[in-house]
């Protein structure tokens, strides 16, 4: 079908089969070929002709992923305002602000937040919610406008969830290098020494510098969260009766006696007596992100 209104119009008037699927492996109906295009009024005068709205290609998509993954803004409002099902996944398990915040396109994700009911914390197969999808592959350019917005309109977003494989968003962003998504993140309250199934977190993933590490650690608004692991997340010592588990009142990681025996007030929180903090938060409470040794050095 070809972003042609009036041949669509005079196929309509003939009274063609507008749930007719194109005979090729994606079985694609005609509605989201419609929604690929830039052609509000072809969707809906199909809708008005009767196309099922919810029908899905071979890969379990609707038109409604179809115009999410496209961008096009105007055809995610029609299919919303006919009833459209804005929960649908699929065969991946991902919703269409999962597919919107992929491809970056945050007028897209703005139109789903504000104009419809979408779960916007449901998981697709990899245990993946619309925020890791955004830490993990969102677009430069507009990420960090749609990790805004999210917090904007859900304030009690999950932001340490973690996925199938143990990633929270923060890991995710970092691992990429994001610095912006990790800092807004932080500054939400997400957990620094989350670690993944693998272990990693982001004092021991390596980057090209430590320097994201530290700004982080500088910037810190508030004492993170708590973090939880079965070994010290310094020296990986495995904790038991006698090797006790202390956390880093900075960071919040998890620690031997060993890797978290220093005691320094932390002024930013407004802890004024010493209090245990790790090696690498002591060295940024003591000369911050960007005095010497702090830059790029190792953890």
């Amino acid at each position: 079908m070809r972003d042609d209104l009036e041949s669509v119009l005079f196929l309509l008037s003939i009274h063609v089969d507008v749930n007719s699927r194109v005979h090729d492996v994606n079985q694609t109906p005609p509605l989201h070929l419609a929604a690929a295009s830039e052609k509000e009024m072809l969707i809906r005068n199909l809708i008005l002709a009767g196309a099922r709205l919810n029908d899905r290609d071979a890969t379990q998509k609707t038109a409604l992923h179809i115009a999410a993954e496209r961008g096009t803004v105007a055809a995610v409002s029609a299919l919303l305002q006919n009833g459209a099902d804005f929960d649908a996944v699929d065969g991946d398990g991902n919703n269409a602000l999962h597919i919107a915040v992929r491809e970056g396109h945050i007028s897209v994700v703005r139109e789903l937040l504000t104009e419809s009911e979408l779960n916007a914390e449901t998981v697709n197969l990899k245990g993946r919610n619309p925020l890791h999808e955004l830490c993990r592959c969102g677009k430069d350019n507009t990420a960090a406008g749609i990790l805004e917005l999210f917090l904007e309109c859900m304030p009690k977003y999950p932001i340490n969830a973690p996925d199938l494989q143990g990633n929270t968003p923060l890991l995710l962003a970092y691992m990429r290098g994001q610095a912006t998504l990790c800092r807004t993140l932080v500054k939400r309250g997400a957990c620094l020494g989350a670690e993944n199934k693998e272990g990693l977190t982001i004092f021991n993933f390596k980057l090209a510098t430590n320097q994201l590490l530290h700004r982080l650690l500088d910037e810190l608004p508030q004492e993170s969260p708590w973090a939880t692991s079965e070994l010290c997340q310094e020296c990986g010592t495995k904790f038991t009766i006698t090797m006790r588990k202390h956390h880093c009142r900075h960071c919040g990681r998890i620690l031997c006696s060993r890797c978290s025996n220093n005691d320094v007030p932390i002024i930013k929180f407004a802890i004024n007596k010493p209090v245990r903090v790790c090696c690498v938060c002591f060295e940024v409470l003591q000369v911050g992100s960007g005095g010497g040794g702090v830059g790029g050095g190792g953890v």
